[in-house]
């Protein structure tokens, strides 16, 4: 899938234009991160587990806009920077930090590396191999962020409480139109239980296999597929592409939910913002089954 950065970007893009954008690095914490190991050139480490709500009982949630501001002040990120994220496991984790900026109202650029770095391997770019015993504890243009505060501030529209989807799931059970839930885990894990009235759209179905920008290799990696895949395969799950329909997406920690809210946003952009509101039940399934009894089972799984 072919982008100038808006979004989405190539490995080719964003070696193009590595000294134009700030680069983020996404990993669960440090320890047996790859980051410790290798990464692209001037990438700056994001710990999923340190940059959350660190009083919530549940995993990786959105921390306060206060506390989020303060790591990426630590981070050397400005408000107008062009951020181009990436990870090197399936590219949810980019995508999570993608609808976290995006939730904290990023006045620049936000792009996901289609593919990861995985994509920057196979294409032959520049790394650094420079074994690192801990996170760095500044980065460049760090007084440039010290004169101008990131400031983070909440867009509630993009997040969905516990008591929200309760109240969604009381709207289809009484025959009125609840907001259609799409549940991005694999079809097992839903079978076995979900949300009622959710709908099943494992997030992997949403990717394909690419091959390297480097022609002297035959690297592969797989990425978002292309937009026109992508929006047909929402229509094969019936979602509404209107623009009067929100959408919720979920799964089981708020991760692979939000490549399902980066899907609905691709082909949003494609039809030119011609669909409803998107987003993200952050606590998803692992807070939902442990407040709620009200959960759905296929038979026979």
């Amino acid at each position: 899938m072919e982008n100038d950065g808006d979004i989405l970007c190539t490995a080719k893009w964003l070696n193009d234009n590595l000294d134009n954008v700030k680069v983020i690095d996404v990993h669960w914490q440090w320890e047996g991160s790859e980051f410790s190991k290798t990464r692209i050139p001037s990438a700056r480490f994001f710990d999923m587990t340190l940059i959350s709500d660190q009083n919530s009982p549940y995993k990786y949630m959105l921390p306060p806009a206060d506390y989020f501001a303060l790591q990426m002040n630590k981070m050397g990120i400005h408000n107008t920077d062009h951020l181009v994220i990436y990870d090197s496991i399936h590219g949810y984790p980019s995508c999570r930090v993608y609808w976290m900026f995006k939730t904290f109202g990023h006045h620049g650029k936000v792009t996901i590396l289609n593919g990861g770095y995985d994509a920057w391997k196979a294409g032959s770019y520049t790394i650094l191999s420079d074994p690192l015993d801990s996170p760095p504890e500044s980065y460049e243009n760090n007084n440039k962020v010290s004169s101008h505060p990131y400031k983070a501030t909440l867009r509630p529209e993009n997040i969905v409480s516990y008591e929200d989807i309760v109240k969604n799931v009381e709207l289809f059970r009484s025959g009125e139109n609840g907001t259609l839930m799409m549940d991005a885990r694999k079809a097992e894990s839903y079978n076995k239980g979900h949300i009622p009235y959710a709908v099943s759209a494992t997030w992997s179905t949403f990717t394909t296999e690419y091959q390297s920008d480097d022609n002297n290799n035959n690297n592969t990696f797989k990425g978002f597929a292309d937009v026109d895949v992508l929006e047909e395969r929402l229509r094969v799950l019936q979602v509404p592409l209107d623009k009067d329909k929100p959408v919720i997406t979920s799964c089981q920690s708020g991760i692979s939910g939000v490549f399902l809210y980066v899907v609905l946003h691709l082909v949003k952009t494609k039809r030119n913002g011609g669909m409803g509101q998107i987003s993200l039940y952050d606590g998803s399934f692992g807070e939902y089954s442990k407040r709620s009894t009200d959960i759905a089972v296929i038979a026979g799984s």
